[in-house]
C-alpha cells in the first residue's frame, strides 16, 4: 500500500474524494444496469456464472467505497452502515430493471449483491486496511 507518514494515502483522503469515487461507482452500476442487453458468453452456464459474479463485485466494491466514505465523518458501525447502504441500492437497482426493456428484476440478484457487500466488507477488514470496529 502506498504509504505517507503513518497513515496511508487512502486513509487521508478528504470527504469530497470519497463521496465522489462512491457516486461515481453508483454510476457505473446505474448505467451498467440501463443497458436493454449486456454481452453473452457462448454457454449459458457460463454467462450465468459470470454475470451473478460482476453483481456480487459491484456491490463489493460499493459497500467498501461505502464504508471508506462514512469513515470519513467518523460514523460510527461504517461497516454495518455501508451493507445496508449497498443492500438499499441493489433493491434500487432492481426496481430500475424494471424500466429497461429486456431487463427484469431479481429477488436472487439482491442476495447475490448482499453477500458480495458482506464479502467485500469482510475481505478488507481482513487485509488490514482497517483495524477498527464496523
Amino acid at each position: 500500500m502506498i504509504q505517507c507518514g503513518q497513515r496511508s494515502v487512502i486513509a487521508k483522503a478528504p470527504a469530497v474524494v470519497r463521496w465522489g469515487l462512491t457516486l461515481l461507482w453508483m454510476a457505473v452500476i446505474f448505467f451498467l444496469s440501463a443497458q436493454p442487453h449486456l454481452p453473452q458468453a457462448p454457454e449459458p452456464w457460463l454467462d450465468t456464472l459470470l454475470k451473478k459474479t460482476a453483481h456480487g463485485l459491484e456491490y463489493a466494491i460499493l459497500a467498501v467505497l461505502a464504508r471508506w466514505t462514512l469513515r470519513a465523518h467518523g460514523t460510527p458501525h461504517a461497516g454495518r452502515w455501508a451493507w445496508g447502504w449497498a443492500v438499499l441500492y441493489a433493491l434500487t437497482d432492481e426496481a430500475h430493471q424494471m424500466l429497461i426493456p429486456g431487463r427484469h428484476p431479481s429477488g436472487w440478484d439482491v442476495g447475490i449483491d448482499a453477500l458480495g457487500a458482506a464479502i467485500g466488507l469482510w475481505a478488507w477488514r481482513k487485509r488490514g486496511q482497517d483495524r477498527t470496529p464496523s
